[in-house]
């Protein structure tokens, strides 16, 4: 293991997690705006767009220039680090999978607490005006990074894998270019 390749992995977990703070930050912002304007999305201001697309745009920057931010910030330490024979693919794994069940554990007894009240509020109403006193902003908070744990938890080793294998097909691309 390389220490440029764990950077990279370390830059791709920031940015998944600058991109899942932005959607949580963003999501009650818009329903606020929504509640007090009625509009449709597209009529809520241009700066609230544009913050949530600069934002969102710098995650996806992250992701995608993690490897040159790597290449910069390791070009003058030695690249080496003993982790044994441990590939990409198993760092990227245990780093997915891990961030999935912190997820997971830290926001499941707010996601039980929230769907025990939903189901209550549905209960002990009929008809639909308990809807209006549900708070989206509590919800999306709650559900949104939890949601994402579960898809990093399951879907981790595959992505994993993935990611390996592009990072060792651009490793050995740029090493045929330098030669």
């Amino acid at each position: 293991m390389n220490l440029q390749s764990l950077v990279v992995v370390a830059l791709r977990l920031i940015a998944l997690n600058f991109l899942l703070e932005t959607i949580i930050m963003s999501v009650p912002v818009t329903l606020q705006l929504l509640r007090l304007h009625e509009p449709t999305p597209f009529d809520l201001p241009l700066v609230v767009w544009l913050i949530f697309g600069v934002l969102l745009a710098w995650s996806i920057l992250l992701w995608i220039f993690a490897l040159p931010i790597a290449r910069l910030v390791t070009r003058r330490l030695p690249q080496d680090i003993s982790f044994g024979a441990m590939p990409l693919a198993d760092c990227y794994s245990i780093a997915f999978i891990g961030v999935g069940l912190y997820y997971i554990a830290g926001y499941l007894a707010r996601v039980l607490k929230l769907t025990c009240h939903l189901f209550k509020g549905a209960a002990a109403c009929s008809g639909t005006w308990w809807v209006r006193e549900v708070d989206g902003s509590a919800i999306a908070q709650a559900f949104i990074p939890f949601v994402a744990g579960i898809l990093l938890f399951i879907y981790g080793r595959e992505w994993a894998v993935m990611l390996a294998r592009k990072h060792e097909k651009v490793h050995s691309h740029s090493l045929s270019d330098s030669n």
